[in-house]
């Protein structure tokens, strides 16, 4: 075989694999897109049946923003104060989760 077809072949292969990684691509937006409809449809009709039944759902909705912020500010405090600590916790989930990744 030529050099010429051989370079042919692999330019096609490589047109092949991006018209594929394309295709996959929209099919993931897609179902992203399918999942963010779905979720906000049932979270809408969830807030609607918790209203007629009489709970205020701002209020929730307050204080769970009001324990994210608590959440986030403790996160941040403890990163700060024993860095190297953090750093190995995330090194050894990063591990975990690559080992887990490869099975």
């Amino acid at each position: 075989m030529s050099k010429a077809t051989t370079g042919k072949r692999l330019n096609d292969d490589i047109d092949d694999v991006a018209d594929k990684f394309d295709a996959a691509k929209d099919a993931a937006r897609d179902a992203a897109d399918t999942a963010i409809e779905t979720v906000g449809g049932v979270a809408a009709n969830i807030n609607s049946k918790l209203k007629s039944v009489g709970v205020d759902t701002s209020v929730m909705t307050d204080a769970a923003k009001d324990q994210m912020t608590d959440l986030q500010k403790m996160l941040s405090d403890e990163l700060k104060a024993r860095p190297f600590r953090s750093l190995a916790i995330a090194a050894g989930v990063g591990l975990l989760f690559g080992l887990l990744a490869n099975r």
